[in-house]
Order: structure tokens, then sequence, then C-alpha cells
């Protein structure tokens, strides 16, 4: 499932780099096919969502939340 969310979240991503003019089509098209791509932008996700957890521990412990 967080593959498919990469791919998604990546081609939403160029999309918007595209429609600013950031990119150009060819490399749009690089970030929503290409494996290896969507493989080190799913282990990016997985890190970002692993430190929002931890970040999130951290604030409850800080705060006498339950945890």
């Amino acid at each position: 499932m967080t593959g498919a969310f990469a791919r998604i979240l990546m081609r939403v991503i160029a999309g918007a780099l595209l429609y600013k003019g950031y990119i150009a089509a060819s490399d749009a098209e690089y970030f929503g096919g290409d494996p290896e791509v969507a493989m080190v932008a799913e282990m990016a996700l997985g890190g970002l969502v692993w430190a929002a957890a931890e970040v999130w521990y951290r604030i409850a412990k800080r705060m006498g939340w339950p945890t």
C-alpha cells in the first residue's frame, strides 16, 4: 500500500512542478514511472512517518500525556 501511495504522491508533486514550469514533461514522466525513484520515495515517506511518530512520542512524554 505504501508503494502505491508513494507513486500517487510523486505524480501529484510532479504535476504541480510541471504546472509551475519547474520541470519539463519528460522529467515529470520519470518521477511517475521509474520503479527505482518510487522505491526511494517510499523509503523517504516511511522515514517521514517514523520521524513524525517519534516527535509525537517525545511531545507526549514531555507534556505528561499517556504513551
